[in-house]
């Protein structure tokens, strides 16, 4: 099923991109969360994450019929998905960050995760297979 598909994506783009971002600060810049219960605030980024990503994953369920409906091909529906996704991302990263009132640092490593979510929805949309029932 294709909502199966946008699920999956969901979720894996979700949890793998935070722990990626905390590995590279880790090994980057350690000192930054020196101060913090890394598991804790692992599982606060997650959180958040997912609750700022809600419209994005309503806007390709909502457009999910359509793009059933008028794309046959798995490869273009996958596409269609993956682009309406890092599209989706990048807007929310943009109405969201404000470069003005964050640290300069904290503000690359907010562009950081952006770009590990967009990545992550490219490796996870090619990898994640889609069944047209």
């Amino acid at each position: 099923m294709y909502r199966t598909y946008i699920m999956k994506l969901w979720l894996a783009t979700m949890v793998v991109a935070p722990i990626v971002l905390f590995a590279l600060i880790l090994t980057i810049d350690p000192d930054i969360l020196a101060l913090y219960p890394i598991v804790k605030l692992l599982v606060f980024v997650i959180f958040v994450g997912s609750v700022h990503s809600i419209p994005t994953l309503l806007c390709v369920n909502l457009l999910s019929n359509l793009l059933e409906r008028n794309i046959k091909h798995t490869k273009n529906l996958k596409a269609a998905t993956i682009l309406i996704s890092v599209i989706g991302v990048v807007i929310t990263f943009s109405l969201l960050s404000d470069p003005d009132s964050l640290d300069r640092k904290e503000f690359n490593w907010g562009l950081t995760l952006t770009l590990l979510y967009s990545l992550f929805i490219v490796i996870f949309g090619a990898i994640f297979k889609i069944r047209l029932d």
